[in-house]
């Protein structure tokens, strides 16, 4: 019998929105670099058709992608509060017209935000739920330099709790020149944003405000789950400056209360978390086109029962979605 796999981190774009957006965006130093080729080959025409993208699907053995902007080349931070949100309408309207609609058995959408705009993003989060009954949105770490755990988005996170959406974290790249040697930026410096949304999330009591919304972090949640001891040891040395915020008595008793996909190409590696953590906070997510040729290809040789590799390939996705 086949296995239902839910590749919960995929991601598209579009033709005429990237050529706009590239230039601003993580792959061109954020405006200060120069503008690289995207596709010149054909090799990434997945992330752009359809019908190519089910047949890679049919292929590799998938049966559904929850599918998502890729914000690290066709974000739309840099766009003005007055101009971002017709973008993220068009964008949006595209992803769900041409994809979601057309082939609703192969494809789960999400939404992006005009995050620009507090007022223009509850107009559209709620448009998104009301004309096309969305459960996912996906979010950056931060805008500009405020990261989501800052008093000024709980707003957004009221919204996201009001109508029982999951929150799909993903970095639109780090800022920072320091990491654009050595493609830096993806390699390590994707993961310290997750490492420091994780970490600003329990340090500002968010996590116990918030506590009903599911969060869903890109590329195995950085760094922390791998290396909480250092934040549990000032909880224990320094509480009146660390934990004055929190609930729970250490920072990494919160670990589980997130989800994490498993792109994190290391087997070791993951099967330490599991041992740790359990695999319940986990599910398929390969950042396809771009990341593991397939969901599955981490898990061979793991040590899991049938029901844990059920839940991890699509149970705890369609848990989180209701489906």
């Amino acid at each position: 019998m086949t296995e239902e796999i839910i590749d919960f981190h995929t991601h598209f774009l579009q033709a005429d929105f990237l050529k706009q957006a590239l230039p601003h965006n993580a792959l061109a130093n954020f405006g200060d670099g120069p503008v690289p080729p995207f596709n010149d080959d054909g090799r990434f025409d997945n992330v752009f058709d359809p019908k190519v993208r089910i047949q890679d699907m049919d292929k590799r053995g998938v049966t559904k992608h929850v599918i998502s902007s890729s914000t690290v080349m066709q974000g739309t931070f840099y766009l003005s509060s007055k101009d971002e949100p017709k973008a993220v309408r068009k964008l949006n309207d595209f992803l769900y017209q041409q994809w979601v609609k057309k082939y609703p058995k192969r494809f789960i959408g999400t939404m992006i935000l005009p995050l620009n705009n507090p007022d223009a993003t509850r107009k559209e989060l709620e448009r998104m739920v009301r004309d096309y009954h969305t459960k996912v949105v996906e979010l950056p770490v931060r805008v500009g330099d405020t990261y989501l755990s800052d008093n000024s988005f709980d707003y957004l996170w009221k919204l996201i709790e009001k109508y029982k959406l999951v929150a799909f974290v993903h970095p639109d790249g780090i800022r920072d020149p320091w990491y654009r040697k050595y493609v830096m930026w993806n390699s390590i410096g994707q993961n310290i944003e997750e490492t420091k949304f994780m970490t600003s999330m329990i340090y500002e009591g968010k996590m116990d405000k918030f506590s009903d919304v599911d969060i869903v972090l890109t590329h195995g949640g950085g760094t922390l789950p791998l290396y909480p001891g250092r934040v549990d040891r000032n909880a224990i040395y320094r509480p009146e400056e660390t934990m004055m915020n929190v609930e729970l008595p250490f920072p990494s008793d919160y670990i589980t209360h997130f989800h994490y996909d498993l792109c994190l190409y290391d087997q070791k590696t993951l099967q330490m978390l599991f041992d740790r953590y359990g695999t319940s906070p986990y599910m398929a997510g390969s950042d396809y086109p771009f990341g593991d040729q397939l969901p599955t290809d981490i898990l061979k040789g793991l040590k899991l029962s049938k029901e844990e590799r059920k839940m991890l390939l699509s149970g705890t996705a369609k848990k989180l979605l209701n489906s």
